[in-house]
């Protein structure tokens, strides 16, 4: 099973240079007021507490080169291990699930990584992949809520490149040791990021995919990589 390893050198290289306190997004900022207070009116469609693996994550050991590693759903949490190799990056997707920016969803779940030192985990979603094979073995397109540290950014991949729409920038307050919130909103072309229920930024993108899956990314960048990561209470939301 392979890693994503096609990360471009700009992406990298602010990783390595760190966060900033503020940093000026790469797309259009808009108003959000209206859109922050509906997602908590909109029913819930979709919960996932990894005591089974209904929603068809990936799971099992896995072997690459000399990274090794594992996936595994329940008892209590969905668990992603993997050591030995350089600049892991590791997705699972809820791989029957679908959901469609045009109509509007919002999904967060709980993630908690055990590495601290260029560590990186968070929330993918319009991921394109249909199936897990798919998201490891093949290229693909799905955007990336991403928390390195105590930093976070918005990342998009086309096929084989990274693209940073949102740049590395301070969280308002430290990564927990304990679990982290994550959430985003996302309608029409606009996507909303949440951390621990708190607001982080908004975003206008674009040729935002219209339609995919939901999922998560555990890894780490640097050489010789030793990163666990666990992940629970995935929520998904639609506008009725």
């Amino acid at each position: 099973m392979k890693p994503f390893r096609w990360l471009s050198i700009g992406v990298l290289c602010s990783v390595l240079l760190g966060c900033a306190a503020t940093v000026q997004p790469t797309a259009t900022p808009t108003t959000m007021t209206n859109l922050q207070e509906a997602w908590h009116q909109w029913p819930v469609v979709l919960t996932d507490s990894f005591r089974d693996n209904r929603n068809k994550w990936m799971a099992g050991p896995f072997q690459y080169d000399n990274a090794t590693g594992s996936m595994d759903v329940g008892p209590e949490l969905y668990r992603m291990e993997m050591k030995g190799g350089d600049s892991l990056i590791y997705s699972s997707v809820a791989a029957e699930y679908i959901v469609d920016r045009e109509k509007g969803f919002y999904a967060s779940i709980d993630a908690k990584s055990f590495e601290k030192v260029h560590d990186t985990y968070g929330l993918l979603f319009l991921s394109q992949a249909i199936d897990n094979s798919v998201t490891i073995n093949k290229a693909t397109n799905f955007y990336y809520f991403e928390i390195i540290e105590d930093c976070y950014r918005l990342l998009y991949t086309n096929e084989s490149e990274w693209k940073e729409i949102i740049t590395l920038t301070s969280l308002p307050e430290k990564s927990q040791k304990e679990f982290n919130r994550l959430a985003v909103v996302v309608k029409d072309k606009t996507i909303m990021l949440l951390f621990n229920g708190l607001y982080l930024t908004d975003i206008e993108v674009d040729d935002l995919l219209k339609l995919g899956t939901i999922g998560v990314i555990c890894g780490a960048y640097g050489a010789n990589v030793t990163q666990v990561c666990e992940f629970d209470n995935l929520e998904v939301r639609k506008p009725e």
